[in-house]
């Protein structure tokens, strides 16, 4: 049986749509260098993106159907308390490898 990535570096990928300034789940589980490789092909394809650390493996196999990852969507949305600026806030407070501007 093949080994689990690290917990504590995994990576939540997040999508986000400036029209209607939602988020959205796009992957869980991956390496950080899985993530950064994502994000690169998501900006290469105008798609605004960033990343979360996971605290933990999620069980789920796909981030869609995954409740952990609607638990972390949950506490980004819950810093912005439903309001686009603190929710750009939020997101500006992210590391650096995030792509949103």
């Amino acid at each position: 049986m093949s080994e689990k990535p690290n917990p504590c570096n995994l990576k939540l990928v997040l999508l986000f749509d400036p029209q209607d300034e939602s988020c959205s789940i796009c992957n869980h589980n991956l390496t950080a260098e899985d993530a950064s490789q994502k994000l690169d092909d998501l900006g290469d394809e105008g798609v605004l993106a960033f990343t979360l650390d996971q605290p933990s493996h999620h069980a789920a196999d796909n981030p869609d159907d995954c409740t952990a990852c609607r638990a972390e969507l949950a506490w980004l949305l819950a810093q912005s308390a439903g309001n686009p600026r603190a929710l750009k806030r939020a997101l500006a407070s992210l590391p650096s490898d995030s792509t949103i501007p």
